[in-house]
């Protein structure tokens, strides 16, 4: 079982994730075609795929903000949103070694690649 401080610094952790789903979804869902033109980068043909990623991407924060209330429920939510979050660095690691990306969006994979660190630490530790 985990100690009291370790309870609220991994309450606090996955409400944080969430927020970090949700600032990215939100500002990629309203903004995309500005950040695409800022990062030179072409928007997609259908960008219908593109916002239903950014949608599934808040969905799984709301996730994360019920594992924050509740540390002790939804462990299959953390198991999810670490598959995927491993899904989104790999992709991201692939698109940006061959030029289809721009390489500054390999920081929101790092982002992502901390949290599956942590998410995994979680699970071995409760």
């Amino acid at each position: 079982m985990l100690s009291n401080p370790k309870k609220i610094f991994y309450k606090k952790m996955f409400l944080f994730s969430a927020i970090y789903n949700w600032i990215i979804s939100i500002s990629f869902f309203f903004g995309y075609k500005v950040i695409l033109h800022l990062l030179n980068m072409k928007p997609p043909i259908y960008s219908v795929f593109l916002l239903i990623m950014l949608f599934f991407v808040f969905v799984i924060g709301i996730g994360y903000y019920w594992v924050s209330l509740d540390i002790n429920k939804n462990h299959d939510i953390i198991k999810i949103g670490a598959m995927m979050k491993l899904g989104v660095v790999v992709l991201i690691t692939w698109a940006c070694l061959t030029n289809q990306i721009h390489p500054i969006l390999i920081i929101p994979a790092i982002g992502d690649l901390i949290f599956i660190l942590l998410f995994i630490n979680f699970l071995k530790n409760y």
